[in-house]
């Protein structure tokens, strides 16, 4: 994400982060449609405006399992991985959204087993790392 426009706390990414932030929120806003989809008896919450949730790392709770939603899966799955934001995450899951295609369904993986994975890959002189999972989520 690019970086904050302002230094003070906003009730949303878009007032933080101008056009980037607006992508984040619209993504979050067709994850929260997504998951309530899948899971109809689930309490899905949405922490937008608070700040100690959204500082962890947490955009979306299920049922109390913290999930922090990245707008950056592209058409040919693949995913772009910042490794610093990963490795301080505090969320229980990532998932990345396809804000090109919401047909195509999600990419999510637990944070831990990513950030185990990751640790010591070297970024090739960057903090970015990108996949191609294997796998698609319905």
């Amino acid at each position: 994400m690019s970086k904050r426009l302002t230094s003070d706390w906003t009730k949303n990414t878009e007032q933080a982060f101008g056009e980037t932030g607006a992508i984040g929120d619209h993504g979050e806003r067709n994850v929260m449609s997504y998951l309530r989809e899948m899971f109809p008896d689930a309490e899905i919450i949405q922490h937008q405006s608070d700040y100690n949730i959204q500082t962890s790392g947490i955009d979306i709770t299920v049922n109390g399992v913290g999930i922090d939603v990245k707008t950056n899966l592209h058409t040919g799955r693949n995913v772009v991985v910042e490794k610093p934001t990963l490795m301080k995450s505090k969320a229980m899951f990532w998932l990345h959204w396809n804000r090109e295609d919401k047909n195509d369904g999600p990419v999510i993986y637990k944070v831990k087993d990513m950030q185990h994975l990751v640790k010591d890959w070297p970024a090739n002189g960057r903090d970015q790392l990108v996949f191609v999972p294997r796998h698609k989520v319905p």
